[in-house]
C-alpha cells in the first residue's frame, strides 16, 4: 500500500489492530493507535443492530448534547469528504 502523504507520523483512532496493520504495511511511517479494544467494542451483533433500527428501546437511546452532535456530525462528513 502506498500512503499519499508527505508526512511522517499519523495518529490513528479506530478499530485496534488497524495502526498495527498499517505499520507493516509502511514501516517508514511512524503510526501511533491509541485504541484498546474496551468491552463494548465487539458485544454488538447484526441482530441487535437490526432491532435496534426498527424498533428502538428507550435503553438504546443515546442522548447528547447538540454542540457535540453537531461536531461529531462535521467529522463523520469530513471523512467521507476527504476519502473521495
Amino acid at each position: 500500500m502506498k500512503l499519499a502523504s508527505a508526512n511522517d507520523v499519523f495518529l490513528i483512532l479506530t478499530e485496534s489492530g488497524i495502526a498495527a496493520r498499517l505499520q507493516v504495511e509502511m514501516p517508514e511511517k511512524i503510526i501511533v493507535g491509541s485504541c484498546n479494544t474496551c468491552k463494548y467494542m465487539k458485544s454488538n451483533t447484526l441482530k441487535d443492530i437490526l432491532r435496534v433500527l426498527k424498533n428502538p428501546e428507550e435503553k438504546d437511546k443515546i442522548i447528547i448534547e447538540e454542540n457535540v452532535r453537531v461536531t461529531a456530525e462535521a467529522c463523520v462528513n469530513n471523512m467521507f469528504k476527504y476519502a473521495e
